[in-house]
C-alpha cells in the first residue's frame, strides 16, 4: 500500500536521517522528485545531520531507535496536513539532537577512559625515568670515586698510614693512603655500629680534629674516598662512634688511631 500525498510531505526528515526503508523509501524518491519544498526540507535536514557522522565514531544505532524517533516525529493517529509541515520540524531537530548527544557521550565515554589509561601511563614512565636518574647518578658517583682512588694511588706524595684499634674494639685495623694533592682512601673492619650511630673519621691536627667524612658499609669494610684534605699540621687519623649524620667535633669514643 503506497503512502498518502500528506504522509509523503512528513517523511522529509525520515529519510534524511535514513529511517525510511523498501517501498517506503522508493515512494518517498518518486514524490522527491516532482515536490520542491521536499527537497528543500531534506537539504535542511541534510545540514543537520551531515556532520554527525565526522564528529564522532560511527555507532550501530538500536533496533529500537526508528520506532521511537518516528513516533516522536508523527503521533500515531495524527494527520498534519501542508500547512503543518514547517510545525513538524522541530521534531526532527529534537531526533537529530538526541542521536547526535548519544553519539557525542559514547565518544566523551571513550575519551576518557583513554585519557585514564594514559594517566597510568605517564605516572609508570615518570616513575621509570626517576629510577633511571637514580641510577644514573650512582653510577656517575661511582664513576668520580674510582676516579679519585686512581689519582691517589697514582699520585707523587700519597703515603700509607695504618690505624690500630683502641680499648672498645683492640683487634680493630684501619689503613689509608693520603695524597694531600689528591685526597684520601680509607678503609677499617670494625664492629657494627647500632642504628642511631656511624662512624666518623677525623683528621687530626695540631689545632684541633677536623672531620673527613662518614665511613659506609662496602663488601664488609667502612670506607671512605675524600677530596684533597688540608695537610698543614696534621698529626694523624682517627676514627669515633657519633651520633646519626656526624658532628662537626668529635663526641663519642674512639676506635681507631693512627699517627701521620
Amino acid at each position: 500500500m503506497g503512502m498518502a500525498q500528506d504522509e509523503l510531505h512528513e517523511s522529509s526528515g525520515a529519510y534524511a536521517l535514513g529511517l525510511l526503508e523498501g517501498e517506503e523509501r522508493n515512494a518517498f524518491e518518486a514524490h522527491l522528485a516532482t515536490c520542491a519544498e521536499c527537497r528543500a526540507e531534506v537539504r535542511a535536514f541534510g545540514r543537520v545531520t551531515g556532520g554527525l557522522d565526522l564528529a564522532v565514531d560511527q555507532l550501530e544505532p538500536p533496533a529500537t531507535l526508528r520506532a521511537r524517533v518516528l513516533a516522536n516525529a508523527v503521533p500515531s493517529g495524527r494527520r498534519i496536513g501542508s500547512a503543518g509541515r514547517t510545525a513538524a520540524l522541530p521534531y526532527w531537530l529534537a531526533a537529530a539532537a538526541a542521536i547526535a548527544a548519544v553519539a557525542v557521550g559514547i565518544h566523551a565515554a571513550s575519551l576518557r577512559n583513554r585519557i585514564e589509561v594514559l594517566e597510568d601511563e605517564l605516572v609508570t614512565v615518570r616513575s621509570e625515568a626517576s629510577a633511571l636518574r637514580q641510577d644514573l647518578d650512582s653510577a656517575r658517583a661511582g664513576a668520580a670515586i674510582g676516579q679519585r682512588v686512581r689519582y691517589v694511588l697514582a699520585a707523587s706524595d700519597v703515603k700509607r698510614v695504618d690505624l690500630a684499634g683502641q680499648t672498645l674494639a683492640p683487634i680493630a685495623l684501619g689503613r689509608a693512603f693520603w695524597s694531600p694533592s689528591q685526597g684520601l682512601i680509607f678503609a677499617a673492619n670494625l664492629p657494627a655500629a647500632p642504628p642511631d650511630r656511624v662512624y666518623q673519621l677525623w683528621l687530626v691536627k695540631d689545632t684541633g680534629p677536623i672531620s673527613a667524612g662518614l665511613l659506609e658499609a662496602d663488601a664488609g669494610a667502612l670506607t671512605l674516598v675524600t677530596e684533597p684534605l688540608d695537610p698543614r699540621g696534621a698529626q694523624a687519623l682517627a676514627v669515633t662512634l657519633e651520633p646519626a649524620g656526624g658532628v662537626p667535633a668529635p663526641t663519642g669514643p674512639m676506635y681507631l688511631l693512627g699517627k701521620i
